[in-house]
């Protein structure tokens, strides 16, 4: 235990790169008042995220890769909605619902796939400062119309759930300036793929097997910044639209 705490006073004042060291280390971070960014993935860590105290300025944690247990809301709140800009929290065992934000937290970045949440609520539209959002490999039961990005996400990663809707909720004249990345594969979605009337800046868009049916629409080609389509595994009939695949890679 010697060991570790001579480690993180070490780097209290910079960045903490992963721990080769398994067990809890919660406790130590709290007396880090100098820490800025902490990253500690892909090691066997296990405790509670409620026992983690962030010292204020913390802008990046990253605990991916662990057997970090709790709620986001022992994370993500009041208490840290001044300071943390990134949340890395991937491949994990965290629970329970998504906090309800009732501030505008400044996270830019959050990367909670492969946990075990079960439901999500409007938290997202009250991140004004979110950038990208990965939710991938959960367990999320929610319509896409209940989903507000708000202004300058420029990614969002659904895949691996349980969402259903349709697409139009989520691509559509409100994000079409500044959504690029779009990754909702592997859930339930169906109705058809959106008349695209603007030149949306969607870049990768992947959808595959899902319950989309229909025709791939002619305005598809609208999408001048697409390099990347993945619309396999749906019940889309019909023939590819002439100059989709001059500029993308397409997966049909």
């Amino acid at each position: 235990m010697k060991r570790i705490d001579s480690l993180w006073r070490r780097y209290s004042e910079s960045f903490v790169d992963d721990m080769p060291q398994e067990g809890d280390v919660s406790a130590f971070i709290a007396n880090l008042t100098s820490l800025q960014r902490v990253k500690l993935s892909k090691n066997q860590l296990r405790f509670d995220l409620s026992k983690l105290k962030l010292p204020e300025g913390v802008s990046s944690v990253d605990l991916s890769s662990n057997l970090v247990t709790g709620s986001l809301s022992s994370l993500l709140n009041s208490k840290t909605s001044w300071f943390l800009e990134e949340a890395h929290l991937s491949n994990n065992q965290i629970s329970g619902r998504i906090p309800d934000f009732s501030e505008c937290l400044n996270v830019k970045v959050l990367n909670i796939g492969n946990n075990k949440i079960g439901d999500v609520s409007a938290f997202i539209a009250n991140l004004t400062s979110l950038q990208r959002v990965k939710l991938s490999k959960n367990q999320l039961r929610f319509d896409l119309s209940k989903l507000k990005l708000p202004e300058g996400v420029s990614s969002v990663d659904l895949s691996s759930n349980l969402v259903t809707g349709s697409l139009s909720s989520l691509l559509n004249s409100k994000t079409s300036w500044f959504l690029e990345e779009a990754h909702l594969s592997n859930n339930q979605i169906s109705g058809r793929i959106p008349d695209f009337s603007e030149c949306l800046n969607v870049k990768v868009l992947n959808i595959g097997n899902n319950k989309i049916g229909g025709q791939i629409p002619s305005s598809i080609s609208n999408l001048f910044e697409l390099v990347r389509l993945d619309i396999s595994r749906n019940h889309i009939t019909g023939v590819i639209p002439q100059g989709l695949g001059h500029s993308s890679s397409s997966t049909g």
